[in-house]
């Protein structure tokens, strides 16, 4: 929850990034539901989103931004196979 509440404070700007395969990658909306999985891994990406472990819940990323991209939904995302499970974002 306390990473989501820290997305939601620095969006717009000045944005919250992280890194996927040695790139950027910028979270614009996210939000914490309860699960597990190893922090900063993918444990699903699908249409409800990017769902990523942080060691207390999931955080859960419904719209990002690659590098030179244009903002994506986690469904664009997931069916471009940007994102994919066990596809580590630290």
């Amino acid at each position: 929850a306390a990473l989501a509440a820290l997305i939601r404070g620095v969006n717009p700007w000045p944005g919250a990034y992280t890194t996927s395969q040695g790139e950027p990658l910028r979270i614009w909306v996210a939000h914490a539901e309860p699960g597990s999985g190893e922090p900063g891994v993918v444990v699903r990406a699908d249409g409800r989103g990017v769902m990523v472990g942080t060691g207390e819940g999931l955080l859960v990323v419904t719209e990002l931004q690659t590098p030179g991209g244009k903002r994506l939904s986690a469904r664009e995302a997931a069916a471009g196979h940007l994102v994919t499970p066990g596809l580590r974002v630290v």
